[in-house]
């Protein structure tokens, strides 16, 4: 690292120390709020960073931080980095730069240089969620934890603070050297950060609630810039917006967990595999573990179908709080159900959810889809019987592992939401229980796209539907189980959805995690409006004014390539407006897209001139089409003749086609994306 560079980082952590502090002691929540005439450019002085003469954003950070905290793509770290995500749909996105801050404060400078830039960015946990853009972003800055994964336990043993680059597997392992633990994820390769701020079950949620409801405090890196301690007592109205609230209102840099006792980090659990003749007596069995968990809430379970090489079975996870626990009563029922393989024993909480890390490999694409109803076994044997039906679509499909998966919300669950002024899920302990039932498939190929969220699709849209009709449906969308389509907040309810919204706006009344932070589950929408890109698309090209860069990218990667051959022709321009300056550029231009004559000789940029007439814009030059792999797919790309740019395509129908422009000399505002609809077969000069 650079002198200069390291005499910014001592003075950028001294500064956001202090703020961290006068947060800590004031808990007064006009302290922290941004005034209207907020200035980054201070803000940043205050850090000790001067932007008068800041290049862009990643070299900023690179000049501020060092080589180590910043990888670009013409290093060998950047491509590595991509094995990190547990779905190969995240790993295909390409953010700029991948940013990996060492301290809060260096998260606190990121966020205001991105203000100061308007540069997107994403954070990343542990990077197990399925969807595209959830913790990655396309021609952005991706924050990555992965230098931020602290983990130490207080004087008294009761709170563990864990920092958010941490995997709850390694939580474990640490741990349990004090024999005590946390409530956390259920397999060891999940992040801390994403899981915690979107509920999480736990293996002991019977007893105290899921993973947000035993947060004493939260360390929050906020729209200004400031690193706030949120508790119960100070900042209430955060505090409880960040119970659920998911990635809205802040960059979590520390949770600080309520520890429990777990001597030995043990417990009982594992897998027990039934045949299809077991089918009905399971589903009984599961029901009932839901039904009387107030009788003992120690016990939990995952129910699974799965069609697998033409066989119907059911590995079902049965796990208890503490050792021996398969002698409990609340499991007699299921200990007099033969099964084929049973894998539950006595074993360390780190090394179970290590196993059941193994069942989950990294390196395929995945897709969870998920549905809450109230509790009743008719619900099970229905979306078991249609799961079954359904999945036949898909069967065939390389690679594929499609799971159907009943859980449950226990009244014991419901009654710890409770405490601490409660959370934002808006469930009620006087509706439990519910089930949670959710479509989770592996699959290796993005052709096969379509057919699997088409699948999932219809699952749970044919369930929901029985779940209304007898009455036994909920709004409630669990979010760490949702997919992209999926309105999570949307399911809390009209009243939480609105007080997060005011919350929101309090501490971030520029909407800095709603519009800067695109991905994941936003307070007004889903990631993807509908599981088909070519209905999306058709919904995108509605919107008149801003569109998430988010949605569109997610929207072009889910589409198939283009053959070069399809687009010689005449083509009409239409843009998105997602902010990148080239929308604006081309309005200016009066853009009427473009011409292509033959796959080696094409007009990048046709204009209507003052008469309306369409004419080529000579000063751009000429391009010609060849098939280039870009974001993972080799697909017709536009190559210009005179500039560093190309124009890759993706197909929508026979007469309709989006393009994602790749120019090296605009960075930092994303990608720019157009659409093109054919004039005429032939284009005539």
């Amino acid at each position: 690292m650079r002198t200069g560079s390291r005499l910014l980082w001592a003075a950028t952590s001294a500064a956001s120390r202090a703020l961290l502090v006068i947060a800590q002691l004031s808990g007064d929540a006009n302290s922290i709020v941004e005034p209207a005439e907020f200035n980054i450019e201070e803000a940043l002085l205050q850090h000790g960073i001067n932007v008068s003469g800041i290049p862009d954003l990643c070299s900023s950070l690179r000049f501020i931080y060092g080589d180590d905290a910043v990888e670009t793509k013409d290093e060998a770290a950047y491509t590595d980095f991509f094995s990190l995500y547990w779905s190969t749909i995240q790993a295909e996105v390409r953010p700029y730069c991948i940013f990996k801050p060492f301290e809060p404060e260096h998260v606190s400078v990121v966020v205001l240089l991105s203000r100061l830039t308007q540069c997107p960015f994403a954070a990343k946990s542990g990077g197990h969620a399925a969807m595209a853009g959830a913790s990655s972003i396309e021609g952005g800055i991706t924050v990555s934890f992965t230098n931020m994964r602290g983990i130490s336990l207080s004087a008294d043993r009761k709170v563990a603070s864990v920092q958010p680059g941490n995997v709850w597997g390694d939580v474990y392992q640490e741990l349990t050297k004090y024999d005590v633990t946390v409530i956390g994820g259920r397999i060891y390769s999940v992040g801390v950060g994403g899981l915690t701020t979107g509920g999480g079950i736990s293996f002991f949620s019977g007893l105290y609630g899921w993973a947000c409801d035993n947060v004493d405090s939260y360390d929050v890196v906020i729209a200004t810039g400031a690193i706030v301690r949120v508790t119960e007592t100070s900042f209430p109205d955060l505090f409880w917006a960040l119970r659920g609230g998911g990635n809205n209102f802040g960059l979590v840099v520390g949770f600080n967990f309520r520890t429990v006792p777990l001597p030995g980090g043990n417990m009982w659990g594992g897998s027990r595999t039934y045949t299809e003749e077991q089918f009905p007596r399971i589903a009984e069995a599961y029901a009932n573990i839901i039904a009387n968990a107030e009788e003992d809430p120690k016990a939990g379970l995952w129910h699974v179908y799965l069609y697998l090489n033409g066989t119907k079975l059911s590995p079902t996870t049965l796990y208890y709080a503490e050792p021996d626990g398969g002698d409990a009563d609340i499991f007699s029922e299921w200990n007099t159900i033969p099964a084929v393989a049973d894998t539950t024993r006595n074993r360390a909480v780190a090394d179970y959810a290590r196993e059941n890390a193994e069942n989950t490999p990294f390196g395929l694409r995945e897709v969870f889809a998920v549905i809450t109803t109230k509790a009743d076994v008719e619900i099970v044997n229905l979306a078991r019987d249609i799961y079954f039906e359904e999945v036949l679509a898909v069967a065939d499909v390389p690679g594929i592992v499609p799971c159907l998966v009943a859980q449950g919300i226990t009244v014991p669950m419901l009654k710890a939401m409770r405490r601490s002024g409660g959370n934002a899920l808006g469930l009620d302990v006087e509706d439990g229980p519910f089930y949670i039932l959710e479509v989770s498939v592996m699959w290796s190929d993005r052709g096969d796209d379509d057919a699997v969220y088409a699948f999932a699709s219809a699952v749970l849209g044919r369930v929901n539907a029985e779940a209304k009709a007898r009455g036994l449906d909920s709004d409630y969308v669990y979010m760490n189980y949702a997919a992209q389509f999926q309105d999570v907040v949307a399911g809390y309810g009209a009243e939480n959805k609105a007080r997060l919204k005011r919350i929101a706006k309090k501490y971030d009344p520029k909407e800095v995690f709603q519009k800067l932070q695109p991905g994941y589950f936003k307070l007004d929408r889903a990631p993807v409006s509908d599981p088909r890109p070519e209905d999306q698309f058709a919904e995108l090209v509605k919107i008149d004014g801003r569109v998430d860069e988010t949605a569109v990218a997610a929207v072009y990667d889910h589409l198939k390539p283009v053959s070069p051959e399809l687009l010689v022709g005449q083509w009409e321009g239409g843009s998105f407006d997602t902010g990148h300056p080239t929308h604006q550029q081309l309005r200016n231009f009066k853009w009427a897209g473009k011409d292509f004559r033959s796959v080696d000789d094409v007009d990048p940029i046709m204009r209507y001139d003052k008469d309306g007439k369409r004419t080529w814009l000579s000063e751009y030059g000429h391009a010609r089409v060849r098939e280039v792999r870009f974001r993972g797919v080799v697909t017709a790309s536009m190559v210009y003749d005179k500039f560093p740019i190309i124009d890759s395509f993706r197909y929508v129908d026979d007469n309709t086609v989006i393009g994602a422009m790749d120019n090296k000399d605009i960075r930092g505002f994303g990608t720019y994306y157009f659409y093109l609809r054919r004039r005429r077969p032939q284009s005539k000069v």
